[in-house]
């Protein structure tokens, strides 16, 4: 009998009878440190020159068929440079593996069972530790027995493609899993749980929206996306807009892809190609706020901002918990200094929206944009009542960018400005009686104490 944690407080223990032993038969599995070989690097470090679409690639992107080999895309990917001999050992690593599993597919009775045994092969004889930041690429994974949710989807994908196993990789939010066996009685298998098998509503709950199969062309694109994150980090946007540009191919509806095209093109100064690009991350449902901002920002026509508005508007005429219009609409009236008006729609729209992460993104931006104006109305406004109200409702919201503003406040001639401000300070940086006796309504003392990293002014 061995004991499975499925979900998070619930036991399930399988029985399996006249099973063969868990621990392998087989000899130990190879891995690339046990070689003679050059061991492929612990981390992902630029190869030595740029990266270049491998011929690999460029028949993924022209081919639709899922035929085309995985296994030597994937290592294209991970060293593009690196010789045949250089990739045996990882070629060596998924044959045993898949030979492990195949064992234990002829020796279990369901499904469910496989994956189980699976899993406990994967996390407990070969010991694959799960960590959130780490690197993608197959060759260190295995010599490190480290890797990301996308690093194990990898290993799972590569093993069932040799078996011809029902397994794909999902997708729900941002985070990667894999599932196993048909859409009516699929398995979700989550590497960050030790290969746990979790429902759907675990995903909806915890990542914002229910798991959507990929395609392998799709989780290819995925890891290109992946790939690219870590070119920008470490300063390669040439390398990136490469990986980016075909990962679009393999994955067209992915926000997150044309998002991030989006952010180079503007970064380069093309601010026509990156509109176009926020515009393909937006109706393919962005949920990223700042990719609405950005487009918002540079739609400088007055008629491109009426027809962005009247898109909006349309959208949220057929469905009104649209986050994608919700966000875009906010947006742009804000960028148009109709700050309460992007204020009052989020609240309204919020109500509306069923209690959720949808519904907590919105309340968020809601009391975003409430600071910025509460910011303005406070530093502009001639109507004392009005800036009373908003400096009540900074007290009790705002964040720290906040703070330079409030200091100046401390100048302002009513002196119930002033003490609002201050006790809005107070309540922003956390200080006790003491230090708030000590600062008082002096802004000098208050910007020297902030200056310093909040030591003694």
């Amino acid at each position: 009998m061995r004991a499975i944690t499925f979900y998070p407080g619930i036991l399930i223990s399988l029985l399996f009878v006249g099973t063969p032993s868990l621990k392998s038969q087989d000899a130990p599995p190879p891995s690339p440190q046990a070689t003679a070989q050059p061991s492929p690097p612990k981390k992902d470090s630029p190869p030595t020159s740029k990266f270049t679409v491998s011929p690999s690639l460029k028949t993924w992107i022209a081919k639709e068929d899922a035929s085309v080999d995985l296994l030597q895309l994937i290592l294209d990917l991970s060293d593009p440079e690196s010789s045949t001999t250089d990739r045996k050992p990882i070629q060596n690593f998924i044959e045993h593996m898949a030979r492990k599993v195949k064992s234990i597919r002829a020796n279990v009775d369901s499904p469910t069972e496989l994956v189980v045994e699976w899993s406990f092969h994967t996390y407990v004889d070969l010991k694959f530790q799960y960590v959130p930041e780490g690197t993608v690429l197959i060759g260190p994974s295995i010599q490190s027995r480290q890797t990301t949710s996308i690093g194990f989807a990898t290993l799972y994908l590569l093993v069932a493609r040799q078996l011809d196993l029902p397994l794909s990789a999902a997708l729900a939010g941002d985070h990667i899993f894999c599932v196993y066996g048909d859409p009516k009685s699929r398995i979700n298998i989550e590497f960050s749980e030790m290969g746990d098998i979790l429902p759907d509503r675990y995903y909806a709950l915890r990542h914002g929206s229910n798991p959507s199969i990929l395609t392998d062309r799709q989780f290819v694109g995925l890891l290109l996306y992946q790939l690219s994150n870590r070119s920008r980090a470490r300063g390669a946007n040439q390398d990136a807009t490469t990986q980016l540009e075909a990962a679009a191919n393999l994955y067209p509806n992915h926000a997150g892809i044309h998002a991030s095209l989006g952010l180079l093109a503007l970064q380069k100064g093309d601010e026509t190609r990156a509109v176009q690009y926020f515009e393909k991350a937006i109706v393919n449902g962005s949920r990223n706020v700042s990719i609405h901002i950005h487009r918002a920002k540079l739609l400088r026509d007055p008629n491109q901002i009426r027809d962005a508005l009247s898109a909006y508007d349309v959208r949220l005429g057929l469905d009104s918990n649209d986050l994608t219009a919700i966000l875009g609409k906010a947006c742009l009236l804000n960028q148009l200094g109709r700050h309460r008006q992007a204020v009052d729609f989020l609240e309204s729209a919020a109500q509306k929206m069923p209690p959720g992460p949808d519904r907590t993104l919105i309340l968020t931006q809601r009391d975003h944009f409430q600071e910025k104006r509460d910011l303005e109305v406070v530093s502009t406004s001639g109507d004392f009542e009005e800036r009373i109200l908003a400096l009540e409702r900074l007290q009790s919201r705002a964040q720290s960018t906040s703070v330079p503003i409030l200091i100046q406040l401390l100048k302002d001639p009513n002196y119930r400005i002033r003490w609002a401000a201050a006790y809005a300070l107070k309540r922003i940086t956390e200080i006790d009686d003491k230090r708030f006796q000590e600062l008082s309504l002096d802004p000098e003392r208050w910007h020297r104490w902030w200056s310093r990293g909040k030591k003694s002014p």
